[in-house]
């Protein structure tokens, strides 16, 4: 939570405006202290994604274990018979 509120509006002020890290990391706490709500949802928002991104991945992992067991690497090679034959 820290760093969420640290880094809200800090990274897009440093990279768009000429101001310090000092004065960014003030305006991102700011932020937070004027709109809690609005902040509160964004924070709620990043987090679902990312829960929701690492769902995804571990379906296909999962799912998909058991098919491919001896698959070998993705680009064929010439060393791609080392995967196979030992």
């Amino acid at each position: 939570m820290l760093a969420f509120a640290l880094s809200v509006v800090s990274f897009p002020l440093l990279l768009d405006r000429n101001v310090g890290i000092a004065v960014a990391i003030v305006t991102s706490l700011k932020a937070i202290y004027r709109n809690p709500f609005t902040m509160a949802l964004w924070g709620l928002f990043v987090a679902g994604a990312g829960f929701a991104q690492n769902i995804v991945q571990w379906k296909g992992f999962l799912c998909n274990r058991h098919k491919n067991l001896r698959r070998g690497p993705d680009l064929p090679s010439d060393q791609s018979h080392r995967y196979f034959n030992g």
